[in-house]
């Protein structure tokens, strides 16, 4: 039997080491040379065209026997000894007239340690006619084993004779024509030769092109030669020019291509503030933005982490704030912040912390790698990692932050600086106070990462703020100290007369996840005579997760405010996900009759 599709990608290892041929739909029997199936249409450079024998390549079946995937195996044999391929045309045309009329380079000549025994094995396998080849696989593994015994090997390299009419063949139209047309047409062809070896020029004509895949595969095509080497630096720096360019395609799949060749040679753009970096800068954040595809954004993802580039910061806060995004898409928008942000996304980020779940978690381990990337930066020191404490919030933050520098913590500083309190005045107590929201939202921050004996008194004084942000921030971060103190602080919330208050204080109480809290929650939810901090109580009672929560949510769909049947049906939706006993069958059938 022939294989006549013999290539890298249908050639694998198996658990014990063990090479196994995959992909054996071209394969025919070796008497039935009129089974004329073996060329393929999506015949590609850089794909089959590189491992098939001279006559596949002219469709001459007649001609195609076990001598085909000889040719094969010296072609995988040449790329597994050198590292490159045997033949590597700019485009299928060149790869074609490689593999029909020019000599690959020794291996040797590529990789001086190899010995001049595989340079004659390699050959023989790789000859034109398939008549001066092994005459089968085994043949060429028989030379193989002997090579590695030490043994004399079957093949000898091609005598002088030989090497001369192969030169003939391959010039020959040269050789009769006449010498005064030879130069004439030399001076014409030869400038137009190297106009085509220049493989931009075919893929600056693909990126013209109308159809979104040719234009992916132009980019493939360039960027594959510059990881290659084939281009010179010009020639690189034109093609990170145009790869750059097609960020801003109308398809998703060239911007995705552009992206993910991009990100695997971060080193082609430069952190230099260039045009060039600005263009890659911007391209990734238009890839982030709505509606993009899953698989453009995850690619848009990598490339900020790669690259760093932390001009994309605003398009990631923009996604991560937006309450349309997804959350799992604006999860890892606050992770990559977490990663290529500095300290000045602070603000932003606590908008996020004050939405509570997920985003709280998420949000406080963002601004907790930066912090500490910042601090390591300013101290010329890494700091020391985090570690989290028994009774703690549910993010883990490490709660010893006083102690991990030496001296001040200077990024406490820098941001208690951008408070202008009069002289004298305690500058947190004066932005409590008087502050905007930006401002309050920093100072809320700094209480957590300085841990200010005063936080636990302070914070809950901001659940009457008249900026619902600012009072959701603190509820979350007295969320963070966590402890039998904070506990107690938002049991006497819950019993003060301001509605507002009573709504944070349940938002709280949810976060902090303790299972006392259901009790108070409970009895809160049908005594709360305002709808919104009835809303606020019934969302914490999903946030506690505790199924026995169930009936009374069901009892709140009754309610007649909007805002609390609302709040409940969604309450009731995450518990009832865990649960397929009997309360979830209440649910559903009131659900049904309602």
């Amino acid at each position: 039997m022939l294989h006549l599709d013999l290539k890298p990608s249908n050639v694998m290892l198996d658990a014990s080491g063990e090479p196994r041929i995959l992909d054996v739909g071209l394969t025919r029997a070796v008497h039935t040379p009129e089974e004329h199936g073996y060329q393929s249409p999506t015949d590609e450079v850089g794909g089959r065209t590189l491992y098939r024998a001279p006559e596949q390549i002219r469709d001459d079946a007649g001609a195609v026997d076990a001598r085909a995937d000889v040719w094969s195996l010296g072609a995988l044999l040449y790329e597994l000894l050198t590292g490159v391929p045997a033949f590597t045309g700019g485009t299928r045309r060149d790869t074609v007239r490689e593999v029909l009329d020019e000599e690959p380079k020794a291996p040797s000549a590529i990789d001086a340690d190899l010995a001049p025994a595989l340079d004659v094995i390699v050959a023989k396998a790789l000859e034109k006619r398939a008549a001066d080849r092994y005459g089968s696989a085994a043949a060429l593994a028989d030379d193989l084993e002997r090579f590695l015994a030490g043994k004399p090997i079957e093949a000898r390299p091609p005598s002088g004779v030989r090497r001369l009419t192969r030169a003939l063949r391959r010039h020959r139209h040269r050789i009769f024509a006449g010498l005064a047309a030879a130069l004439a047409v030399a001076a014409l062809a030869g400038g137009a030769w190297w106009w085509l070896r220049d493989p931009l020029v075919s893929v600056r004509e693909d990126l013209a092109s109308p159809r979104a895949d040719t234009r992916a595969a132009a980019l493939e095509r360039g960027l594959g030669l510059m990881e290659l080497g084939r281009l010179d630096a010009g020639q690189r720096v034109a093609m990170i020019d145009l790869t750059t360019a097609a960020l801003g395609d109308r398809s998703d799949a060239v911007r995705r291509v552009a992206l993910e060749r991009l990100t695997r040679q971060p080193g082609a753009i430069p952190d230099d503030g260039s045009p060039r970096r600005e263009q890659l800068e911007r391209g990734i954040a238009a890839c982030l933005a709505r509606p993009r595809s899953a698989e453009l954004r995850e690619a848009a993802f990598r490339a900020t982490e790669v690259f760093q580039a932390r001009g994309v910061t605003p398009a990631l806060i923009e996604l991560a704030r937006d309450p349309e995004t997804p959350e799992a898409i604006a999860g890892h928008a606050i992770r990559v912040l977490g990663a290529v942000a500095h300290d000045d996304v602070i603000v932003d980020l606590m908008h996020l912390v004050g939405r509570g779940g997920a985003f709280r978690t998420r949000a406080m381990q963002a601004i907790s790698r930066i912090v500490e990337r910042s601090a390591a930066g300013q101290s010329g020191a890494p700091a020391a990692a985090p570690t989290s404490s028994p009774g703690t919030g549910s993010s883990g933050i490490d709660r010893n932050r006083t102690t991990r520098h030496a001296g001040p913590d200077r990024v406490v500083a820098n941001v208690l600086a951008t408070v202008k309190a009069p002289a004298g005045e305690d500058p947190i107590l004066y932005a409590l106070r008087a502050g905007n929201t930006d401002t309050k939202l920093r100072v809320i921050w700094v209480l957590h990462r300085s841990r200010d004996a005063r936080t636990t008194t302070l914070l809950p004084t901001l659940f009457a703020d008249d900026d619902p942000v600012v009072a959701r921030a603190a509820a979350a971060i007295l969320v963070e100290f966590g402890g039998p103190v904070v506990e107690r602080k938002l049991q006497e919330a819950m019993a003060s007369d301001s509605s507002r208050v009573r709504g944070n204080a349940a938002f709280a109480l949810g976060e902090l996840n303790h299972p006392d809290a259901l009790d108070t929650l409970v009895k809160a939810l049908f005594r709360e005579p305002d709808p919104g901090a009835r809303a606020d109580i019934a969302r914490a009672l999903g946030r506690l997760g505790q199924k026995s929560a169930m009936p009374h949510l069901i009892r709140a769909l009754d309610d007649i405010d909007p805002r609390v049947h609302q709040a409940a049906h969604a309450a009731l939706a995450t518990l009832a996900t865990e649960d397929a006993g009997e309360t979830s069958t209440a649910w559903q059938e009131w659900w049904d009759t309602h």
